[in-house]
């Protein structure tokens, strides 16, 4: 995609984000003060409950809010008068709404009423629909290929998933962009260390919700093994969530596992992220990545056949910035990581290689491609009703 045409007036966008939560704070604060955006986000209700951190950030933009749950969120009527209202009251041309299941219902509302709102309708979203355990029906897919194309566009989390979209036949070509996920990264650039050298004591570090999905239980496995060949390594956890008793007894129980609880400002964060040698995630994995790459830190997980990883898995080269691990084998998997934290010249090349990966998915990309996407969609539906 080119670099957006300047419009003669700003792009009215309404972002629908139910659950607003600190990451999409600091990321949409940079689109809204981006040239040619005018960004209003209408949020649901705060759930901090599920380890979903929100903080004090300043959001440099106008929020809606309504105090509904985002398991609520697709098939409340009051959500859906209140959208409707404030997309007439702003007088937004483009709006911005995920494609989940559980949105269904709030969707085809959006997509009933566009003609008489006149708005044209973008998601930012994964390459498919899932069900339980992440599989994707035929039901699935079959209502990913009618969403997508009731849809005016369809923006991708990366640049996989639009292509995986495009060869599957789920988006029309001339639908499909992309903006590479990512995290605000202004501030952490400028708390970034020196890489740490390879010597003991090894650090690894977990940071994230503290849900099932992040498979605790292999994560404990893995790391009473690696201490059995690195009696001084060290896990660092940095979250909260339902599985936190989970957390709290490996703490307690192993000398060398540490809970620090959650923490949502990046000068907090980062002094565990500089002392790092690794970010340690062997479950479900997201945002975390860029997380690690922005430090400079290889990211270690493991091959999502039980679970599944967000479209930022695309970010990790096995062997080159990080390790994907086979799960099937604990003695190999330590082998592995045995071998990267042992090796200073090796360990080096992949935290050189993480921190490029890093510029390559810089905020400021996400900027001019979400900025590209949105006027662009705009400038034709100007041209087209013009």
């Amino acid at each position: 995609m080119n670099a957006p045409e300047q419009l003669g007036a700003s792009t009215r966008v309404m972002w629908v984000a139910p659950n607003f939560n600190a990451y999409k704070v600091r990321t949409l604060n940079l689109l809204a003060a981006a040239e040619g955006i005018d960004l209003v986000v209408f949020a649901g209700r705060r759930e901090s409950s599920a380890g979903h951190l929100y903080g004090d950030v300043q959001q440099a933009m106008p929020v809606e809010r309504c105090s509904v749950k985002k398991k609520k969120f697709g098939r409340s009527l009051p959500v859906m008068i209140k959208l409707l209202y404030a997309i007439r009251r702003q007088r937004s041309r483009v709006v911005v709404m995920p494609i989940e299941k559980k949105l269904l219902g709030l969707i085809l509302g959006l997509i009933a009423i566009r003609p008489l709102l006149r708005f044209s309708l973008v998601s930012y979203n994964h390459p498919c629909l899932r069900s339980s355990g992440r599989v994707a029906t035929r039901l699935d897919l079959l209502l990913t290929r009618f969403l997508f194309q009731a849809y005016d566009r369809v923006v991708f989390y990366s640049e996989g998933g639009m292509k995986q979209a495009i060869n599957q036949g789920w988006v029309l070509p001339e639908k499909a962009d992309y903006a590479n996920n990512t995290l605000a990264n202004r501030e952490i650039d400028t708390l970034v260390a020196d890489p740490l050298p390879a010597q003991p004591p090894f650090r690894l570090l977990f940071v994230g919700r503290l849900i099932p999905e992040k498979q605790f239980d292999r994560m404990f496995k893995l790391f009473r093994a690696l201490a059995e060949r690195i009696p001084d390594i060290e896990l660092h956890m940095i979250g909260d969530g339902p599985d936190r008793a989970v957390v709290q007894q490996a703490a307690e129980e192993v000398t060398n596992i540490f809970w620090h609880g959650a923490l949502v400002d990046e000068a907090d964060l980062a002094p565990y992220f500089n002392k790092a040698h690794v970010v340690f995630h062997p479950g479900s994995s997201g945002l975390i990545i860029a997380h690690a790459f922005a430090y400079g830190k290889p990211f270690i997980t493991l091959r999502g056949a039980q679970f599944w990883h967000g479209p930022e898995i695309d970010y990790v080269v096995d062997n080159q910035n990080g390790l994907i691990l086979e799960g099937t084998d604990t003695g190999a998997d330590v082998a592995r990581m045995v071998a990267l934290l042992n090796d200073g010249a090796e360990y080096r090349s992949f935290c050189r290689v993480a921190r490029q990966t890093w510029a390559s998915i810089s905020v400021d990309r996400w900027v001019v491609r979400m900025t590209g996407a949105l006027q662009l969609l705009d400038n034709n539906r100007g041209a087209t009703n013009g």
